[in-house]
């Protein structure tokens, strides 16, 4: 049976992930679907406009081809040698969606849910809940009845209101949970839940009743919407307030009680020092100084491909912790700022004012340290973190006035299968300082190695193997271009157009870091370099291969709180 849960968890695993990396769609807001959502949710997800699901498939490079007979065949043979009726069903429902992803445009018929759907997850107490639309119920419970044929497991039936409903139990040492499954109004509704937890939870999350307070009608979604500018059209959170609430109260919400409910005595004496009233304060305070995780996306998806943009706000209420963040903002060169481009591998950049890093390092340690705590626990992590105060270490930082920032970006490279050090490269590293000239001066006095080496003019370059001779060993003929505030030393004719681009921009504090990559072709390098070593190549790093994508992340601040915009551009295969 154990072996069910897992099935269960992988199934739930993945359509957690589809929904937290591809994101809400992007659509109006359908507020009578939401109005059955509670308000008081621990998370919620909502995809809203209908997402073509072959085109999704596609748009992955996942053509039909990669659900077919061999596929397939793994678990056709995973359902003869198991035993376990619980995983006997749930194997043959994951063959229909195989069966069903190979042809995608025969996804209604084989599995009743809607080719372009809908979407919903999010959770009644301790019970998540997932909507999807469905164009064919008879051919959806059709396969239930083919899952339950093959596997010998039998469901029960239930009504709720008008609504009916299967419901599956697997039973395990740990716990015994129901798989519940109804179909209304065009959606179908899964639900995982226990016969333990309060009938009413099955009633709201199936939709026969609504919530007291539902995420519409207690204004939340408006709040929220408006407060960090999420589109109503594509959301997403996960609430760290009622997270709290499940540690601190037996009751506070739903998700309180259900946690009660299922362990009782047990939860009561693991939470026990959690729920004593100075735990409640303190802990009902940080969660309000950080409310959680609020999502914002829009994505377009066609069989040619899929692109667009994804947002990450972690709020806080303390002023003083975003005024230490954005001390800590440094520079950032704007291309580092985009989507990857064509023909290149990888780019990361820090930005840091390391002049005000030891001012905004104290003013966030100002905030974690003289917060006034009475919880015990609390005290007692505050009381380890002082013992290791970083201000001493910082004082050395002052050595490094004036740096902004360093980015680096690598277009290409090839190694030596012998030394595995690289014979060939394109590629760029910047360090951007206030008066770089007068910085390099300073380093030179403390780096005997660089005391041959003399900054070129604005426009002019140092060729640096020259300079310093140890450098002509690797054969890579480095250069350096310099101005006011950039130092770039570059490798490869496309690094010295991205080195020049940054040395011309002006000092701004616009970020504190991005990253880029560009799948196949850093996936390609992992390769060659392990087939030249002799290694054998892994499965995976051969599939990602054949990933046509690109990926930019810019980790930044703003007026809120922390922020992480990402950006995507995935063009299928050119062909099948």
């Amino acid at each position: 049976m154990k072996k069910t849960l897992i099935a269960v968890a992988v199934i739930a695993a993945g359509a957690a992930g589809y929904y937290f990396k591809f994101g809400p769609g992007a659509a109006g807001q359908d507020s009578a679907v939401l109005e059955y959502v509670p308000a008081d949710t621990v998370l919620l997800s909502a995809q809203l406009k209908p997402i073509n699901m072959a085109d999704y498939l596609a748009s992955l490079g996942l053509f039909p081809q990669y659900y077919g007979a061999e596929s397939q065949k793994s678990i056709q043979d995973l359902i003869a040698t198991t035993t376990e009726p619980g995983m006997k069903f749930m194997l043959s429902l994951a063959l229909s969606y195989m069966q069903a992803f190979e042809k995608p445009q025969e996804l209604e018929k084989i599995t009743g849910l809607k080719l372009s759907m809908r979407q919903l997850m999010y959770m009644v107490g301790v019970s998540p809940v997932v909507k999807l639309e469905v164009a064919n119920e008879a051919a959806m419970w059709a396969m239930f009845d083919k899952a339950e044929k093959d596997s010998g497991y039998q469901h029960k039936t239930g009504t709720v209101g008008a609504i009916n409903y299967r419901k599956y139990t697997f039973t395990m040492p740990e716990a015994e949970l129901d798989l519940v499954v109804s179909v209304n109004n065009g959606w179908a509704t899964i639900v995982l839940t226990s016969s333990k937890l309060d009938a009413a939870n099955l009633s709201i999350a199936l939709g026969a009743t609504k919530p007291a307070q539902s995420v519409v009608s207690s204004g939340k979604l408006k709040e929220l919407s408006t407060k960090y500018q999420l589109s109503n059209e594509s959301f997403g959170y996960i609430s760290s307030q009622e997270l709290v609430k499940a540690l601190n109260s037996k009751d506070g919400n739903q998700l309180a009680k259900d946690v009660e409910t299922l362990f009782g005595a047990e939860a009561g004496v693991a939470l026990a020092s959690w729920r004593e009233p100075a735990c409640q304060t303190d802990t009902n305070a940080i969660a309000a100084s950080w409310p959680g995780m609020f999502i914002d996306s829009s994505f377009t998806i066609a069989a040619s491909g899929m692109e667009g943009q994804s947002r990450i706000q972690i709020p806080t209420e303390n002023k003083v912790t975003i005024e230490g963040l954005n001390l800590l903002r440094g520079f950032i060169p704007q291309q580092q700022l985009k989507l990857i481009g064509d023909k290149q591998m990888m780019n990361f950049a820090m930005g840091l004012d390391v002049a005000q890093m030891a001012v905004g390092v104290g003013k966030l340690w100002e905030v974690a340290t003289t917060t006034t705590y009475t919880c015990p626990a609390l005290v007692e992590m505050q009381t380890e973190l002082k013992a290791s105060n970083p201000m001493g270490a910082l004082a050395m930082a002052g050595m490094a006035g004036g740096v902004q920032g360093v980015s680096m970006s690598l277009n290409s490279m090839k190694m030596d299968a012998a030394t595995q050090m690289p014979t060939e490269a394109d590629a760029a590293l910047v360090l951007s300082v206030a008066n770089a000239r007068t910085f390099f001066e300073g380093i030179k006095a403390m780096a005997p190695p660089l005391a041959a080496i003399t900054l070129p003019a604005d426009g002019a370059e140092l060729d640096l193997a020259t300079a310093v001779p140890e450098m002509a060993m690797t054969g890579l003929k480095p250069k350096l271009i310099a101005s006011d505030s950039h130092i770039a030393v570059y490798v490869g004719e496309q690094a010295k157009a991205q080195a020049t681009a940054t040395v011309g921009e002006k000092l701004a504090k616009n970020g504190l870091m991005a990253m880029g990559l560009d799948y196949a072709s850093f996936f390609e390098l992992m390769k060659n370099s392990m087939e030249a070593s002799g290694q054998p190549v892994p499965p995976e790093v051969a599939g990602m291969m054949g990933m046509n994508m690109k990926n930019s992340t810019v980790f930044d601040v703003n007026n809120h709180g922390l922020v992480i915009t990402s950006t995507v551009k995935l063009a299928a295969p050119a062909t099948k």
